[in-house]
């Protein structure tokens, strides 16, 4: 998505409001179902990613005995709850592995990894971030 595919004269607010109540002639539901599409595409490939995406764990995960279960339990979700997503953009879930509970959450930044970025305004670099529910 090029910078001019977005709506040229839409203030942030606007765009978080459409993003809440999207139409599906709207040219932003079309721009949250590009995030989310590039989001699972991520999540998908996160092992193989060609890309510049890059994922992280913290403490919590990587002293889990089970952490490659962890990576492969975020890797396979796709049960994304609207009421934990409000803006539909497939950038957090909740994985349970081994009784215990873990977040993953997308962020995004510019290509530099130094400020972060509305991706309806730029093409973002995604960094997502693996953490124990409860210790991290």
């Amino acid at each position: 998505m090029t910078k001019t595919e977005s709506a040229p004269h839409t203030s942030h607010k606007q765009l978080s409001h459409a993003r809440e109540t999207p139409r599906p002639d709207d040219p932003e539901k079309r721009c949250t179902l590009e995030i989310q599409k590039g989001n699972d595409a991520f999540r998908k490939d996160m092992f193989d990613s060609p890309h510049r995406d890059r994922y992280i764990m913290t403490l919590g995960v990587s002293d889990s005995p089970y952490w490659e279960t962890i990576l492969e339990a975020v890797h396979a979700f796709s049960e994304f709850e609207p009421e934990k997503g409000p803006h539909q953009e497939h950038d957090f879930g909740k994985v349970t592995v081994e009784g215990e509970d873990y977040f993953f959450k997308i962020d995004y930044f510019d290509h530099t990894m130094r400020r972060k970025v509305d991706p309806y305004e730029e093409e973002p670099t995604r960094l997502l971030t693996i953490m124990h529910a409860e210790k991290n």
